[in-house]
């Protein structure tokens, strides 16, 4: 119930109550709310009086297109999250300076993770440019990703919902936005016979790239986890890898392991070197992505480092090893298991469970 603090006051004009603009005194007036509905709202950092007036406006508005329309009001509430928000008053680079170091700190994401929210928050606030947000603003910038391919669409509204429910405090904005559903995608995974094509022409081509090859498809690793690591993270006598990047907030990492295939090449490749480049494969990943289509053309398939861990993944299951230990290897054990279960996932139970395995590529 709303209270009028002037019986009888003149009511402001009409094009000054909806512009905003501030040509008449503000009035004191009494709210009756919900308790909880109340604390929710200070949790949230929601400035009371201006969202109630900013409901009162949007409520006159349809009330007056009703009256002229003479069509009754579907609902008497307006859509939840249809109160305009104001941005931060800061520069932008401030803002996004701020959500990359919340990203970082608060929730602990990895830097490629910070970047990628970072520029999918840069490109929504330079179409935003100086409006408010609202759901139907949302869904106007979020419209133009729908004929994008689904991950497009999903990493920009993963994006929006971060910044906005995690950052701002502004969860009712972005929670009706689901995500696009996963269409189910078979795999072909590859035989041996093709996996050892595919080795012997990229060995030829460039023994940096073959080294890789092997380590991916040995280890179950992703291809930038082995792309950084350095010599010294690896013991190569115990076939060993320990991971140069780092745990997440909601994945630990554990050892990798490699094979004797992968353990022989890898000697014969540092044994060849002369440089001082820490990296344990000198080759960035700019050149990987340059040379390894080359390899495509020459054999006439697709393999690329994710289907190595997909192969992988089928190649130990096949060989009777539990799923709960290849998950371990390919690094998807959550901290909340490990710190439970932390014995099952002890190093030299992994590499006992790994080399009883005997997995092989090359034969």
């Amino acid at each position: 119930m709303v209270s009028d603090g002037r019986a009888g006051s003149n009511p402001a004009p009409r094009a000054n109550l909806l512009s905003g603009v501030n040509c008449v005194a503000k009035e004191k007036t009494t709210l009756y709310l919900d308790k909880a509905v109340k604390a929710r709202a200070e949790d949230l950092g929601l400035n009371l009086s201006k969202v109630a007036e900013n409901a009162l406006k949007a409520a006159i508005v349809a009330m007056e297109t009703s009256l002229k329309t003479k069509q009754p009001l579907t609902s008497a509430a307006p859509e939840q999250g249809v109160v305009p928000v104001t941005m931060p008053s800061l520069p932008r680079k401030e803002l996004i300076a701020n959500f990359k170091r919340f990203l970082e700190v608060d929730l602990q994401r990895e830097k490629t993770t910070v970047s990628g929210h970072a520029q999918g928050i840069t490109r929504f606030l330079q179409w935003l440019g100086s409006r408010e947000v609202t759901k139907d603003v949302l869904r106007a910038y979020l419209d133009q990703y729908r004929t994008k391919d689904r991950d497009t669409y999903a990493n920009q509204l993963k994006s929006l919902k971060v910044f906005f429910r995690d950052f701002l405090g502004k969860a009712d904005l972005v929670a009706t936005f689901k995500f696009p559903s996963v269409e189910l995608q078979l795999k072909t995974i590859p035989g041996k016979d093709k996996l050892k094509r595919f080795y012997e022409v990229l060995l030829k081509q460039d023994m940096r790239l073959a080294v890789l090859f092997l380590l991916w498809a040995t280890s179950g690793w992703r291809r930038l986890e082995v792309l950084k690591l350095h010599r010294t993270d690896v013991d190569i006598e115990q076939r060993i890898m320990w991971p140069r990047v780092k745990s997440t907030a909601t994945k630990g990492r554990l050892i990798g392991l490699f094979n004797e295939e992968a353990q022989d090449l890898l000697r014969k490749y540092l044994a060849g070197r002369k440089d001082k480049d820490p990296r344990l494969v000198a080759i960035s990943d700019k050149t990987v992505e340059r040379r390894w289509p080359k390899a495509i053309e020459a054999c006439g398939f697709v393999i690329q480092p994710q289907l190595l861990r997909d192969w992988f993944c089928e190649a130990m299951s096949n060989l009777n090893v539990p799923d709960r230990y290849i998950d371990a290897f390919c690094g998807r054990v959550p901290k909340s298991v490990l710190a439970k279960h932390y014995t099952d996932y002890a190093p030299e139970k992994l590499k006992r469970i790994y080399d009883r395995a005997k997995l092989k590529v090359l034969s």
